[in-house]
This record gives C-alpha cells, structure tokens and sequence, in this order.
C-alpha cells in the first residue's frame, strides 16, 4: 500500500498579527520572547475561532490579552501549572478554567456553540523527563554514585520514546490505540512516534488518576531497567553539539546546516543535508532518515576529518596548537 501523500501547505506571509489571525479557523502562538506580550488582542477575535496558546510556558511570559481569555472557553492541561506558567497567570485564582482530559472523559463539555471561543492554554507536563531524572538521582544518592558530566542518549532515534521501552510492559498498547480509518489502514497503530505519544498520554493519563508518586512508580517500571542498565560508555555529547563547542573554542562562527537534497515517498524519505562553514571554508555532506539525523552525519563527517588532521585547523587562542 503507498502512503497518500501530505496536503501542500500554502505559507502567507502576513503584515500584522491581525492579518495573520482575519479568517483563520485555528490560530497558534508560539513565540520565543520571555516578556508579557499581546500577541492576540480581543479585537481580532471572531466567532467559533480557536486559540492554542502555546508560547506563555513560565512566569513573567504570555502571549494573549487577559480579555481573550475572558471572551471564551479555556482549557488547560493541569490546572495549578496552568496558573503559575501559562497564560492564565494574570487572571485571577477563581478565574474558570477546565482541564483538558475532563472532556475527554465524557466529565466536562467541550466547545457548547459553532460560535464559541475557545482557547487552549499549553504548558506541558515533562512528566517522563522529570521523573526519569529523579530516579537517577535517587539512585545515585543511594549508592554514593555520581559525578557531573554532559549526557546525551547516544539513540538511532532520540524520539522513539516507545523503542527504549521493556516491552513486557506494554504488551497490548497497540491493540488498545483507538485510531482513524485512515490511520489504521495505514499501520498507524506500529507506528513508533503515536506509540510513543500513546505512552505519554498513558503516563499523564496516571498522574491525573493517581498523583505524581503513581506516575513515577509507572515511569520505573518502563524505564527502570533501561536506565539500570546505562553505562556513560554508551552516551556521548552528539556531533552538532561537539563540533560547535569545538568551534566556538576556536572563536568561529557556528555551522549552517541545509537539506541539499530529499529522495524517496513521504513515509520513507532520506534526507541529505549540508554542513557549512563558510568562514574556514569547510564543507560536508550527510544522509539519513530525518533532518535531523542527517544534520548530526554531515557535522561527524567534519568532526572526523578534524581529528583525522584532514583538515587546516585554526590554532586555539592562548594555544599553541590544535
């Protein structure tokens, strides 16, 4: 069976937010500055419009008018996070809110009109990240282990959250996913990235039922063995980081990365992308199945070259050599 092929995606490049927002069924903020801004301002809301807020995810940064707010329907992931990073920190603490899996469950209503507003306020939860860092660290307390080194998860896909599983545990996650048509025709249900959206819809789903203890219990279960199992020989800073540490020592401009060429169907591509150096006019191509995995080849392709003495190596400051 041949996947369909993705819609094309038409991108308009607006003069003001209110250009952006006139029409639009969904609308997205995800901006980047840490300040209390007003990216959407209740003038520029329409009827049955939707909006994710997304980028007001700590104190002191929003992205919405209080007033948008107050013009619709709000929903948040976890009511107390909610109050402290979202958004919804500048309304008051009886401000109506209603989280977001009570609508799931069938407990709560969801949109009430075709008119409606509607506002989703997003923070996220890092539950397995910051519960597999605590059991790390609760370990190393208990064996008097540790030391401080940089770590990253040396994974042939750092997002395939379900391929680091003990598969014992979740033997029927698959059967149990409830997906579209579409979706299920086309293998969705073995499908690494909703697998691993499913477990963490699973371990929120644990931590909304049984606090945050049950949800940790859970994440050792999963993960346990895994990280028991880990030894500092099998992680390592990845290629990107190191060469741009490498660089920067050096007072260098930062690489530029490029895909220079995409091959195969949408569900099967092989990306090739190019890493650039411009001021020591160094080049190097690499391949894989995502971007990012070919961003990551092309800077181990200069890395190795380097320590190959392939290549003219600027001299360190305050160094004699390499």
């Amino acid at each position: 069976m041949t996947a369909a092929e993705p819609p094309a995606l038409k991108i308009s490049v607006c003069a003001s937010t209110a250009e952006a927002v006139r029409g639009a069924d969904i609308v997205t903020t995800v901006t980047a500055d840490k300040t209390n801004a007003t990216i959407i301002t209740p003038d520029m809301l329409q009827p049955g419009q939707h909006i994710n807020g997304v980028g007001g995810d700590c104190p002191g940064k929003t992205e919405l008018h209080a007033d948008v707010l107050r013009a619709g329907a709000v929903f948040v992931e976890y009511e107390p996070q909610s109050r402290i990073e979202g958004d919804l920190q500048q309304m008051p603490a009886d401000f109506a809110v209603t989280e977001f899996w009570r609508v799931l469950a069938g407990e709560a209503p969801g949109r009430v009109s075709a008119a409606q507003v509607t506002v989703f306020d997003s923070v996220g939860f890092a539950l397995e990240d910051f519960s597999a860092l605590r059991l790390l660290r609760d370990l190393a307390v208990e064996l008097g282990l540790g030391r401080t080194i940089d770590l990253v998860p040396d994974l042939a896909d750092p997002k395939n959250l379900f391929g680091a599983l003990r598969m014992p545990a979740v033997t029927g996650l698959p059967e149990a996913l409830r997906l579209s048509e579409g979706e299920a025709r086309g293998g969705g249900a073995a499908r690494p990235s909703i697998l691993a959206d499913a477990v963490e819809a699973l371990i929120g789903a644990v931590s909304i039922d049984g606090g945050f203890e049950a949800a940790q219990a859970l994440v050792k279960r999963l993960f346990g063995e895994t990280i028991m199992s880990t030894t500092t020989d099998n992680w390592r800073k990845d290629a990107k980081t190191e060469l741009q540490e490498w660089l920067q020592a050096r007072h260098v401009p930062v690489p530029a990365y490029r895909i220079s060429a995409t091959r195969g169907q949408a569900h099967a591509q092989t990306f090739e992308v190019e890493c650039d150096i411009p001021s020591l006019q160094w080049r190097a191509t690499g391949v894989g199945k995502s971007r990012r995995a070919a961003e990551q080849a092309s800077a181990q392709q200069l890395l190795d070259r380097i320590k190959a003495g392939e290549l003219d190596v600027p001299i360190r400051k305050g160094h004699s050599g390499a």
